[in-house]
């Protein structure tokens, strides 16, 4: 068996990283021009029509890069919910998600749609305070909720949760390797 990425999935991580490198904060319309929005949408609703894998490689780059927007809440925890002419709007760039998770809901603020149990509501509500300032939560207001296809996927959301840990991983390598070969000590490197 082999677990090692495609050409093509390495090379979408090597323009990830690039793209991300010069655009650090890159705008919502960004992604969805370089199809990372609907990189696992099927075509017909203007997507890629790729798997997960080419999510994940998206998932771990932009955690890499501490992308602060909604792509984890819309790629990562909705998608699975939405129904057919939602996934374009996301693949669009017309819509962002997010879902209502244990009563918070990341992105609330960032996001126009929130799954709630099945149910889609338009993302108004309070924000709330966190230590994270690149996952800002916030409380969904009571409203009108509208029937969704399908529901959450809480494995596939705790994976590409793992992949953005794992970007954010490796960038914290990087830095510390880089100032343990930059730093002195006592007129000495320490590394």
């Amino acid at each position: 068996m082999d677990f090692a990425f495609t050409e093509e999935q390495e090379q979408l991580r090597q323009e990830a990283r690039s793209f991300l490198a010069q655009n650090p904060e890159p705008q919502w319309s960004q992604l969805a021009e370089l199809g990372w929005l609907g990189v696992s949408i099927p075509e017909e609703h203007g997507g890629a029509g790729l798997g997960f894998l080419e999510e994940a490689v998206l998932f771990e780059e932009l955690g890499r890069a501490l992308y602060a927007g909604p792509y984890f809440s819309t790629i990562g925890l909705a998608l699975p919910a939405l129904r057919d002419e939602q996934l374009a709007r996301v693949a669009s760039g017309e819509e962002r998600w997010s879902a209502e998770v244990d009563g918070l809901v990341p992105d609330l603020a960032a996001v126009d749609w929130v799954v709630t149990d099945e149910e889609a509501a338009r993302a108004e509500g309070e924000t709330v305070p966190t230590m994270d300032e690149t996952r800002p939560l916030g409380r969904l207001a009571n409203g009108d909720r509208e029937p969704l296809a399908g529901s959450l996927d809480r494995p596939r959301t705790l994976a590409a949760l793992a992949c953005e840990a794992v970007g954010i991983a490796q960038k914290a390598l990087e830095l510390g390797v880089q100032h343990a070969q930059e730093r002195q000590q006592f007129g000495k490197p320490i590394g």
